[in-house]
């Protein structure tokens, strides 16, 4: 269904037919991201706030 839709990402279910169209995963350099650190609730909230005050506040 997702090639139909032009949805292509990895299907979960390993056995699924995978549409030649997704990019291959294993070539694909993904950043170091610390979850501990950046999915507290007060690191997101620390982070939402300086967005808003240095980048949602600029002019438009």
């Amino acid at each position: 269904m997702g090639p139909a839709a032009k949805q292509f990402q990895l299907p979960s279910h390993k056995g699924a037919k995978v549409d030649s169209r997704v990019p291959d995963f294993t070539k694909i350099k993904l950043i170091s991201y610390d979850y501990a650190k950046y999915g507290s609730t007060a690191e997101r909230r620390r982070l939402i706030a300086k967005w808003e005050k240095e980048v949602n506040a600029l002019p438009r």
